[in-house]
């Protein structure tokens, strides 16, 4: 499996040459106005040069897409992993908790004859 930022770089390069031959195959046919050409060309040129930056690890989005390892990779969903099983695990223990105060007040209710609820 590649890290997250080399796909993400090629998927930018793929859409930016993408665009580039849309561009120019409607301006060969004729079928695009000046103007969409050099909307869709812009974007192109915008995706081309945010999948270099990205592949060199600079840019807005090198923060988003880490350049790592498969090891550091493992190491990171398995730590994500972790943390996700210890909140489960406080939360489970807190609505115990919660189960046995609720549980020993209503038995404490019972107990006395009171059924009227606070």
């Amino acid at each position: 499996m590649h890290p997250p930022a080399v796909a993400a770089s090629r998927l930018l390069v793929g859409a930016g040459v993408g665009a580039g031959l849309a561009v120019g195959l409607s301006l060969q046919r004729q079928a695009a106005s000046s103007t969409s050409a050099l909307v869709l060309g812009a974007l192109g040129a915008a995706c081309l040069a945010a999948g270099w930056a990205l592949n060199r690890g600079v840019g807005p989005l090198a923060g988003r897409f880490p350049v790592e390892s498969d090891l550091e990779m493992e190491a990171r969903v398995k730590a994500e992993v972790k943390a996700w099983e210890s909140a489960e695990d406080v939360n489970a223990k807190w609505a115990a908790l919660e189960a046995k105060v609720l549980t020993d007040e209503l038995s404490g209710n019972a107990d006395n004859g009171d059924t009227s609820v606070d």
